[in-house]
């Protein structure tokens, strides 16, 4: 992700790492560097959290909702410290993301985070690794549908996205509202019925099918 083992994170930037459930896999590694418990009287789903300088865990209750409920942990949480309007970015991995993975002719001070928010200008809105095309018969809606497990966007669209529910706790993962057509491919075709643009990291992706 970026962090280091003794979760040195780079330059004005913050980390906010979700746990779904009981079993907290990073916890041995993170508990040193989050020594400052917070309360969570009033927050649905929340049982726990805890900060450091720049990283933060949230623990839920339950594990349920997928890679869009922790979204919605993160979000939740943020608006409750007062802090969700001070980030210029949002970048939103998945449990699935391992890397970073780049060449090594990449200058030393040179951050993966950047190849996200460097596209972030103009009118393009939302930048995402890659995409996948559906076809016609697909209930997620034919077209192409950038993947979820790594994602950036600015503050105005992630309100769009919010309004919209595309971060709402869902139990299911298929079906019409589930987690994957409701959360995943409403993330694109949201953007594509607000007239947002949209760019990818993985260029290979983008001589798949345009937006």
């Amino acid at each position: 992700m970026g962090i280091d083992s003794t979760f040195t994170a780079p330059r004005r930037t913050d980390f906010v790492v979700v746990v779904n459930g009981d079993l907290c896999a990073p916890c041995q590694a993170v508990m040193p560097h989050v020594t400052e418990e917070h309360s969570v009287a009033g927050l649905i789903d929340l049982q726990s959290a805890r900060s450091g300088e720049t990283i933060t865990l949230l623990q839920r209750s339950l594990n349920q909702g997928m890679d869009f409920a922790a979204h919605n942990t993160t979000l939740t949480w943020l608006q409750h410290i007062g802090r969700f309007r001070r980030y210029k970015y949002f970048i939103f991995l998945n449990s699935s993301v391992r890397g970073p993975f780049f060449p090594s002719f990449m200058p030393p001070q040179w951050h993966w985070t950047r190849g996200y928010t460097d596209q972030l200008r103009g009118e393009l809105k939302l930048v995402g690794a890659s995409l996948v095309c559906l076809p016609t018969i697909d209930h997620g809606g034919h077209g192409p549908k950038i993947e979820s497990w790594t994602f950036a966007v600015e503050p105005h669209t992630l309100r769009l996205l919010t309004e919209a529910g595309v971060f709402s706790v869902r139990t299911e993962k298929f079906g019409m509202g589930g987690v994957v057509i409701a959360g995943e491919y409403g993330l694109s075709n949201l953007l594509m019925r607000r007239g947002v643009a949209a760019s990818l990291v993985i260029c290979a992706a983008c001589c798949c099918c345009a937006f």
